[in-house]
């Protein structure tokens, strides 16, 4: 095992592998560089170019170019989102659509999302900082998640923030938050146990705002959809889409595009990401003239 970060070179064999500095939904994201005798060969991983990063660690577009510049044989690149268009919004502005609906909310709130985003994680604690709210967290993996990246330093949480699943009912409504998985209505989730009446601590009350900050992946739409229905029929407030409390983690076509105008490579291949298996789709390669 060998730890790396994005001023890395490795030599294996003959063969140097540098890497670069990228913005995704999780934090140390890097790009890969493997030098060969035909040129580069650069794999670019999950990207957007992410202009207000919340851990202000930008893209590494200076060391993106100087790879241009030597030649790149072939571009692997993200094509997750190359059917939208534009630019994809900011994580720093789903943390101020977070921070808007805690403001308003009057009762507890209960925010799901992927275990995996912890910016997202750490743009909830802060909306609990601020409202002075206890925040409380649900699920296997989002405590997992929580506490190695707390222990590594990447979330900064108060020691008296955090409070034990069975003390919610200790404080007020409006003085609770609660941080769970089941953002894609898996069965067995924390959320869809709360929806169902079937978790041991919490159930979903009318005076509860719901906040769903992910998107379906494909394939899971029934069940969030499932989830988002059960949850408006107990009569809580759901605040669910794209537009405010969830942005992407993949560039779209304008980031893109900088990709490959800045690495200018002679083939493209692209390729598409299942977030729940990990698995990726690719073309053939493209001659780019």
């Amino acid at each position: 095992m060998n730890l790396i970060d994005s001023n890395s070179v490795l030599t294996i064999g003959s063969t140097a592998v540098t890497f670069f500095r990228t913005n995704h939904s999780i934090p140390d994201s890097v790009g890969i560089c493997v030098e060969t005798s035909q040129g580069a060969v650069v794999h670019t991983g999950d990207f957007k170019f992410d202009q207000t990063p919340v851990d202000g660690m930008h893209a590494d577009i200076g060391k993106m170019a100087a790879i241009g510049e030597k030649g790149v044989l072939c571009l692997l690149s993200d094509s997750t989102n190359a059917e939208r268009p534009g630019s994809t919004k900011s994580e720093t502005e789903v943390g101020q659509g977070i921070a808007e609906v805690f403001d308003h909310a009057e009762g507890r709130i209960i925010v799901t999302t992927f275990a995996s985003n912890v910016h997202r994680i750490q743009q909830v604690v802060q909306a609990a900082i601020t409202t002075n709210r206890k925040l409380a967290v649900v699920g296997k993996s989002m405590l997992k998640v929580v506490k190695i990246a707390s222990k590594l330093g990447y979330l900064d949480i108060p020691k008296d923030l955090v409070i034990e699943v069975e003390d919610v009912n200790k404080y007020k409504d409006e003085q609770v938050a609660i941080l769970t998985t089941g953002s894609q209505g898996e069965p067995m989730s924390a959320l869809t146990r709360m929806v169902k009446g079937a978790h041991r601590q919490i159930t979903i009350q009318v005076s509860d705002t719901v906040i769903i900050a992910a998107s379906a992946i494909p394939g899971n739409e029934k069940s969030v959809s499932s989830i988002v229905d059960q949850l408006h029929r107990i009569g809580a407030d759901v605040v669910y889409g794209q537009g405010k409390v969830h942005a992407s983690g993949h560039g779209s076509q304008d980031e893109l595009k900088l990709m490959l105008n800045l690495m200018r490579p002679s083939f493209l291949s692209r390729f598409m990401v299942s977030i729940e298996c990990n698995t990726h789709i690719k073309s053939l390669p493209l001659r780019l003239e």
